[in-house]
């Protein structure tokens, strides 16, 4: 912890002899609502040192890697890793952005359809089917874990 408080990555109080993580490295550490929020970023990242092996192989046979043979570490990295990014814009920004706002006003009217393909886990088809609850979501994935996750 020390070598910690001198590095300035956390504080140290020496009347408490407590330390503490400052609020700005928080929100990149430990807030899983912070839109900074990088944790699944280092566990996905993580997963690519144990594929090692398999990456290399892909380059040696040229016979590539499917997302489906990918170490599981990565699938929930990514999510935690874009989870607070879409929380924050999908619904705010980036669907109003859509077509000068054609799409949101469509999906606000209701009756449309929508296919979330490449959807992962199916947090963004969740949140889409919960704000425009009379349009019908489908995700759409080809890795069978990703939708069994969901399910369960």
């Amino acid at each position: 912890m020390a070598n910690q408080a001198a590095g300035g990555y956390i504080k140290y109080d020496a009347l408490t002899q407590k330390y503490s993580l400052p609020k700005e490295h928080a929100m990149v550490l430990v807030d899983e609502n912070s839109t900074v929020y990088s944790m699944g970023g280092f566990q996905a990242t993580s997963a690519y040192f144990r594929e090692t092996p398999k990456i290399i192989e892909a380059f040696r046979t040229g016979k590539g890697l499917s997302w489906a043979d990918h170490d599981p570490e990565l699938y929930q990295g990514s999510e935690r890793f874009y989870k607070p990014v879409y929380i924050a814009n999908l619904l705010s920004s980036w669907i109003p952005s859509l077509d000068a706002g054609k799409v949101e006003e469509k999906l606000k009217r209701g009756g449309a359809f929508v296919a979330d393909v490449g959807c992962g886990h199916g947090l963004t088809t969740i949140m889409m089917a919960k704000a425009y609850p009379s349009c019908k979501f489908v995700g759409y994935d080809n890795h069978t874990p990703s939708i069994e996750e969901q399910d369960s």
